[in-house]
């Protein structure tokens, strides 16, 4: 319906200025990937003025931002601007209210592009459009010949698991080493990953830097050298294609042991020690896990109080998952473990040693004062035959894992069986636990140690000795079993353990 002023009448205006002039052309788009999350690239640049020149009217808020984004350039256009913004929309970005409010002019401005593909190069364009409709130029780097503005998308590589299953083999009479792995089939992650080379890192010491690496091709699982009988250490890493390198597997060596080791990561004195038969369980193929297996030892200084000098527990694990193996043991007691000796005991000038506030202590006496202990599962035991090494460590022979310890002792004139022993005390052959008792003894004088064990009739049932069942070398171990391998019956038996100037008595109780 037509409307009409009635006479007389009022009738309100509103004008608002508007300019058909353009927003000034950015100068300072500035591009920066974002370290911490893959695929992202983050964009700032200064608020333009939104009319030309700010006139003829100044501070005026352009209405929208316009951002374009390529794998090409506009070089790569020959400096078509036309061109590259008309083939660029599909990585376009529009920010406006609501969603996005531009900010007045000179004002910090910020967008972030998500979703990028890792590692691939991207150039940016920006326009802004102004209150009145009117767009600007595109930035004024991109309207420049090889200033247009770029960025590489973060690119956070996720490197291969360490090879697992390493393994050192010496042939020709110590002349060459083979090393072997498990192929490294995913990533730390867990996601499959292609390897395209291994590593092979040598070494004239262990923990100093390798004097050679050599690179073999991804498909291969071994490698072989000539060493001409030298002892030389050896760690191996995967190489992903992305180019992402895995941690370090454990040192090998060209040794006619082949030892692998198990280096503590405070401490590369405090080590464990395995030869060639004993790195062999720990491959999926040898043990009853069907898994390649690593240690790790871990230092536990809330142990370290009163006559506890060092700590450390080293556990078995799965080499893919860190998933823990409870109750592993190799089925040798071919294993050495070193505990380093250096941060507590500390050689001074013509021999002696310091141990702590103790005054010098003369290094063959050294032996005499600190001793290797090992938990059985119930007691600390401690573990006959202590060797000191040149690399400042004290060394045992086990066949169990565990925590061991260093403590300072006052070894006994006699022989004598360790606090807790035996233990336990009731077993069962045939069940799950508690299938061995286990006599461990201080024996200062080295005396040859026998045990024999009787019926309640007195009855010879079989004898004892230190073997392949003995978690280390002042132990030992019955297993319920006649000297036939049959196991016993149920009920009381007695134990004589002796050297050839102490005997020692008592009992167990068989519960089948």
């Amino acid at each position: 319906m037509p409307a009409h002023a009635a006479n007389p009448d009022t009738m309100v205006f509103r004008v608002r200025a508007g300019s058909t002039a353009p927003p000034d052309a950015i100068t300072d788009l500035l591009a920066s990937p974002n370290p911490g999350i893959s695929g992202q690239i983050s964009l700032t640049w200064t608020a333009p003025q939104g009319n030309a020149g700010g006139v003829p009217i100044p501070n005026v808020t352009v209405a929208r931002y316009t951002i374009h984004a390529a794998t090409f350039s506009v070089d790569s256009l020959l400096g078509d601007t036309t061109s590259w913004w008309d083939s660029t929309t599909a990585g376009a970005a529009t920010l406006q209210p609501p969603g996005y409010t531009p900010q007045s002019p000179g004002s910090l401005e910020g967008y972030t592009f998500t979703g990028l593909t890792p590692g691939a190069t991207y150039f940016f364009g920006i326009r802004s459009t102004s209150p009145s409709d009117v767009g600007s130029p595109i930035d004024t780097q991109s309207g420049t010949p090889g200033n247009q503005v770029w960025a590489v998308a973060t690119q956070i590589l996720t490197p291969p698991r360490g090879p697992g299953g390493v393994l050192s083999t010496s042939l020709s009479d110590g002349l060459q080493v083979q090393l072997s792995w498990t192929p490294v089939a995913v990533d730390t992650s867990g996601s499959p990953v292609s390897i395209s080379q291994y590593l092979i890192h040598r070494y004239a010491v262990i923990g100093s830097t390798s004097v050679a690496t050599v690179s073999v091709p991804g498909s291969a699982s071994s490698y072989t050298e000539n060493t001409g009988g030298t002892v030389y250490y050896y760690r191996i890493q995967a190489v992903g294609t992305s180019g992402a390198v895995s941690a370090f597997s454990d040192y090998l060596d060209s040794s006619l042991a082949a030892n692998r080791y198990a280096i503590a990561s405070d401490d590369i004195t405090t080590r464990v020690v395995m030869p060639h038969d004993a790195a062999l369980y720990l491959l999926a193929a040898n043990n009853p896990q069907g898994q390649d297996l690593a240690l790790s030892i871990t230092h536990q200084p809330q142990d370290e109080v009163d006559v506890t000098l060092r700590s450390y527990r080293v556990r078995a694990h799965r080499a893919d998952t860190n998933a823990e193996i409870s109750g592993f043991a190799f089925p040798q007691n071919n294993i050495s473990v070193h505990l380093g000796y250096g941060s507590v005991v500390t050689p001074s000038q013509g021999g002696p040693v310091s141990l702590g506030s103790q005054g010098s202590i003369p290094a063959a006496v050294l032996a005499q004062i600190i001793s290797v202990y090992w938990f059985n599962g119930a007691n600390f035991v401690r573990v006959g035959n202590p060797l000191l090494t040149l690399d400042q460590s004290i060394s045992v022979s086990v066949r169990n894992i565990g925590i061991y310890q260093i403590r300072a002792v006052t070894i006994g004139s006699k022989f004598r069986l360790a606090q807790g022993s035996p233990y336990p005390r009731v077993i069962t052959p045939n069940g799950a636990e508690n299938r061995r008792v286990f006599w461990f003894f201080d024996n200062p004088t080295g005396d040859p140690v026998q045990g024999e064990i009787y019926d309640v009739r007195g009855a010879h049932v079989c004898g004892l000795a230190v073997n392949s069942m003995s978690p280390t070398p002042n132990s030992l171990v019955w297993d319920g079993r006649d000297g036939n391998g049959a196991v016993v019956p149920s009920g009381v038996y007695l134990y004589k353990i002796s050297t050839p100037e102490e005997t020692i008595t008592g009992t167990v109780v068989v519960a089948r």
